[in-house]
């Protein structure tokens, strides 16, 4: 239409630097004949930072009343169950619509022949198209020692495991590679001052790590999941 009016765009300058730059313009005509264009550029790379940041904290903050509103519901949710399978089950449909994982579960320890831990894997949740692992023998009575020792010595030091699955020992990407998980995290379940299970949260798309906000927000989880499961052993006792 002969006129262009703040447009944005990136440019090099003569420095090899990049900034932002807004340019209005428009064709000078004369009987018809295009003469020349006219207009200016403003530099606006620090209007364009501060726009940039605004919508950032914009999104960090919806994401954290998602993740609050999740915990609330999950806490509501606990708080209404006796049984420990329900506890197991109540809080992953919330914390899978929230968390953008694709697949949560919940494994409980258990002690074999030998007094080896194992561990077990309760309860699944996962999103649309990401098969189950819950019926995967391998899953059961899968014993620490063999392949997840640093699991056992961190969680039950109540330290979370988070990484890409490809920078993980041989031991353990021997189970999760198989299972199409690309990048994980996994919080301890303290019931009692006891190492008594995890939580863990796939992601068998791309590589991911969660951010120190989401990752205190599902800590969250995990302690108000441990808390019912020491309500429900306290009643069943």
């Amino acid at each position: 239409q002969g006129v262009v009016s703040d447009f944005k765009s990136q440019v090099y300058r003569r420095d090899g630097s990049i900034i932002w730059i807004s340019e209005s313009a428009r064709i000078v005509y004369d009987e018809g004949r295009l003469l020349y264009f006219e207009g200016t550029v403003e530099d606006v790379t620090e209007q364009q930072r501060s726009q940039v940041a605004l919508s950032q904290s914009q999104v960090a903050l919806a994401q954290r009343e998602r993740y609050l509103e999740a915990l609330v519901e999950v806490q509501r949710r606990l708080l209404s169950l006796e049984h420990e399978d329900e506890i197991y089950t109540a809080c992953l449909d919330p914390l899978g619509n929230v968390s953008r994982a694709n697949r949560i579960y919940i494994f409980t320890n258990s002690r074999g022949r030998a007094g080896s831990l194992l561990m077990n894997m309760r309860a699944e949740w996962c999103a649309e198209g990401i098969p189950a692992e819950i019926a995967n023998p391998l899953v059961q009575n899968l014993p620490y020692a063999g392949y997840f020792p640093r699991w056992q010595a961190m969680l039950a030091a109540g330290e979370p495991i988070q990484g890409i699955v490809a920078d993980f020992p041989a031991s353990e990407r021997s189970v999760l590679e198989p299972q199409g998980v690309v990048s994980i995290l996994v919080l301890p379940l303290i019931v009692h001052s006891e190492f008594f299970g995890f939580i863990g949260f796939d992601n068998c798309v791309d590589d991911r790590l969660w951010e120190a906000s989401e990752l205190t927000l599902l800590k969250a989880a995990s302690t108000a999941l441990a808390l019912a499961l020491e309500r429900q052993q306290t009643g069943a006792a």
